[in-house]
Formats: structure tokens, C-alpha cells, sequence
């Protein structure tokens, strides 16, 4: 993965924050303001109510009662849960028309966004290509259920921007927050280090003292240790948790997550009315807008 390049060509999100669309979801999906906006999506669209509608606009199944009378989604809230979750992490969702001999659709599989690559020529879209990790499989636009969010700077295709690579560099900054104070209480709480040596220690002295201080370090809450300090003194570098004391920076990035999630209303520090305000317009400006797209 790239390091940020203000001259890299690449001017997408993942290029800018060092990802790729393979890792998006693994590196971040534990953050928890990120799990916690992403599930709420998830669960907040899966759960609407719904029906389907046969010739004439005649009710042939509902979401209170549902049969699959369709024949081909056994499990409509498993399959709502999944498109939402691709189009929040991906911007795009796709599944699989399973056919028999017949052309009579008999079942669906959900196809993992980054799996798919979209076919665009001349004439628009030509097609799909599926990598199932054995090898890749030529499909037709009609074989594919397909969602794309729209984007104003895409034509014919999926999107360049869409909630998950809106939040990702505040995301980011959160997993690294998170992984510095992991480290600090690994170390005992122990601030970053620097050991400088007397003289000019031979590489071999070198790397003996620093695995034996690393070592020292990882058990420093239960091992007391004897050194020359005339010969080696540790010297602090950065800061520890204080450094966080005071400061807003995690509130301003949780909140820069959820806006761009659109789940404000799962801030702390909304109050109940503005709390329900936010949920209404959670699923004025989210959730309903999104099932449209799916229906």
C-alpha cells in the first residue's frame, strides 16, 4: 500500500490514505465509531418493512409474512443487510442470478464488491468479471443484480466516493490512536525511548542491549534491572496518554466518522430532542433514500 504523495496522479481516497479497495474494510471495520455507524446502516435498512409486487401491482409477498414466493431469496433481510453493507464499504453491491436451464431464476449469491470488475466500452456496460480466487468468470450485464450509488463524475459504473472512503482518514487516525495506546500498556505505560551509549558500541553491542531492553520493557511492571548509567541513559521520546487529556481530537474525529456515515444520531453528547430529530432525518436522508435504490 502507498504512503500519502502529494504528487501521486492517483487523487482517490484509498491512494490518499494508503489503502486499497481489498483492505478498506479489514483495516478499519474494528474501529468502533466505524462497526458501530456501519451495523446501524445495516440493521436500519434490513429492517424496514416491505413487499414485493407481482403483475398489476398485486402484493404477491410481504416482509410480516413472507414465503419466497419469488423463489429465489429465502432470506430478504440477510440479503438487504449485505447490499446495504457493500454500498456504505464499496459504493456497489452485486449479486449473482442462479438460473436453470430455463432462464427461470431459481436463487442469488452475494458477490464480495471487490471480487467484481466491471466491463465499460463504447456501448456502455458490456459485462462482468468475477476472480472467485480459483480463477475469473466472464458474466453479462443480465446475469447480475447489481446497485451502484450515484456520482456525478462517473457515467456508467461504480462510484468514486461513497460513505466508507468519505470517513476513512478519520477512521484511520482513530485505529492509530488506538493502536499507540495498545502499545503504551503493553510496555507497562512506559513512554517511546531512546537508548544513547557512550563511545560508539559495535552493532553486535548494540543489538545486544536493545533485545535485552525490549525485553526489559515488555515486563517492566514485574522485573527490576541494574545498569550503568554512565554507559547507557534512556531518553524519552513523544508523549504518553496525558497527551490526550484536554484535547478533542477523538470527539472531532468520531464526529467527522458519523457525519460522513450519516449516524450523527449516535453521538453522546446529542440531547433527546436533537438526538430524535437526527434519527429522523437518519432515515429520511439515508436509509430511505438507499431502499429506493435497492427496490
Amino acid at each position: 500500500t502507498k504512503s500519502i504523495n502529494p504528487w501521486d496522479p492517483d487523487d482517490s481516497p484509498e491512494a490518499w490514505v494508503g489503502l486499497n479497495q481489498t483492505n478498506i474494510a479489514s483495516v478499519v471495520a474494528l474501529v468502533p465509531a466505524i462497526q458501530s455507524a456501519w451495523q446501524a446502516r445495516c440493521k436500519a435498512l434490513s429492517d424496514l418493512p416491505f413487499c414485493i409486487y407481482g403483475k398489476g401491482d398485486n402484493v404477491i409477498d410481504d416482509s410480516d409474512g413472507w414465503k419466497n414466493t419469488v423463489g429465489f431469496m429465502p432470506n430478504p433481510r440477510h440479503f438487504l443487510w449485505l447490499t446495504e453493507a457493500a454500498l456504505v464499504g464499496y459504493g456497489q453491491a452485486y449479486w449473482l442470478k442462479q438460473s436453470n436451464k430455463y432462464d427461470v431464476v431459481k436463487g442469488s449469491q452475494y458477490f464480495v464488491p471487490s471480487s467484481v470488475t466491471c466491463n465499460i466500452n463504447t456501448d456502455g456496460l458490456g459485462g462482468f468479471t468475477r476472480n472467485n480466487g480459483k480463477g475469473q468468470i466472464i458474466y453479462k450485464p443480465e446475469d447480475i443484480i447489481y446497485f451502484w450509488l450515484p456520482d456525478p463524475a462517473v457515467e456508467i459504473g461504480p462510484p468514486t466516493i461513497y460513505p466508507l472512503a468519505s470517513a476513512l482518514i478519520s477512521a484511520k487516525a482513530l485505529n492509530e490512536i488506538n493502536k499507540f495506546v495498545s502499545s503504551y500498556m503493553e510496555r507497562g505505560a512506559v513512554k517511546a525511548m531512546l537508548l544513547s551509549a557512550t563511545g560508539m558500541p559495535s552493532q553486535e553491542e548494540a543489538e545486544r542491549v536493545e533485545t535485552w531492553f525490549n525485553k526489559f520493557m515488555r515486563g517492566v511492571s514485574l522485573k527490576w534491572k541494574v545498569v550503568n548509567a554512565d554507559v547507557i541513559k534512556p531518553t524519552i521520546v513523544g508523549e504518553g496518554l496525558e497527551a490526550f487529556k484536554g484535547i478533542t481530537i477523538l470527539d472531532d474525529l468520531t464526529r467527522q466518522v458519523h457525519t460522513a456515515m450519516g449516524t450523527r444520531h449516535m453521538l453522546e453528547d446529542e440531547n433527546y430532542a436533537t438526538a430524535e430529530v437526527r434519527q429522523r432525518e437518519f432515515y429520511t436522508n439515508t436509509i430511505v433514500p438507499d431502499a429506493r435504490l435497492i427496490s
